[in-house]
């Protein structure tokens, strides 16, 4: 009872987490009931894990939520690469972040502690576990110019790529060219795919340039990485 059941898991949903899309749990609810009580949704619980000075708060959620808020917390927002959105946080390298998820969840950690001898072959198994697909789309000179030019954090561009696939997205440099890294279901990255192809039509005739044909896949993926969970 302790643990979720495979219905209480699959199929993995995709919602929104602030700027970008996660991967969850089918029907979380009933296991959240059983480990933490009815009140799970609606009351948080400040506690630590010392020994016998150990004080426990209790509030509702939209108190605690206000009261964060109104000591500055801000929520966190994906940038428009990996490396700045680490940089951001005093991380300058996948492996300062690998090693920091470690030392702080252990083996719990997203990024396993034996991934710098096979990254690939680790993030290829991380995302099979997550059913989760991983494409490169290169982008063409109008599309590269205008994705980066955008700023980092309130790039409309990037934004409107992610809301309207849910898939993540991110700028890639590989030598004098420039790709759109998603990750995310198949039917996700299908529609970034489409949404990417629309985007660089309407840049296209804002530039006066005649529309190229597409196809229903969209821009041609250059790399595709995919789980043996993937769909």
């Amino acid at each position: 009872a302790e643990f979720p059941s495979h219905d209480e898991v699959f199929p993995l949903l995709r919602v929104p987490f602030h700027n970008i899309c996660v991967t969850m749990p089918r029907a979380p609810d009933s296991f959240l009931r059983r480990c933490y009580g009815a009140s799970w949704s609606s009351e948080v619980v400040v506690w630590t894990h010392g020994g016998g000075t150990r004080r426990v708060l209790r509030m509702a959620t939209e108190t605690y939520s206000r009261l964060v808020a109104d000591l500055g917390y801000r929520p966190p927002c994906a940038l428009s690469s990996g490396a700045e959105s680490l940089s951001a946080v005093g991380l300058e390298s996948p492996g300062n972040l690998q090693e920091q998820l470690w030392d702080t969840l252990g083996w719990a950690s997203p990024l396993p502690a034996f991934a710098d001898d096979d990254s690939q072959g680790a993030s290829e198994a991380a995302l099979g576990m997550l059913e989760l697909v991983m494409h490169r789309f290169q982008l063409g000179k109008l599309a590269s110019a205008a994705l980066a030019a955008a700023s980092p954090c309130g790039s409309s561009h990037l934004d409107r790529l992610r809301t309207n696939s849910g898939a993540f997205v991110e700028i890639e440099e590989d030598g004098p060219s420039l790709f759109l890294r998603g990750v995310g279901t198949s039917d996700e990255l299908d529609a970034l795919g489409k949404e990417l192809a629309t985007f660089e039509e309407e840049l296209r005739s804002d530039e006066g340039q005649v529309p190229l044909a597409s196809s229903s896949k969209g821009p041609a993926a250059s790399t595709e990485s995919k789980g043996s969970g993937a769909a």
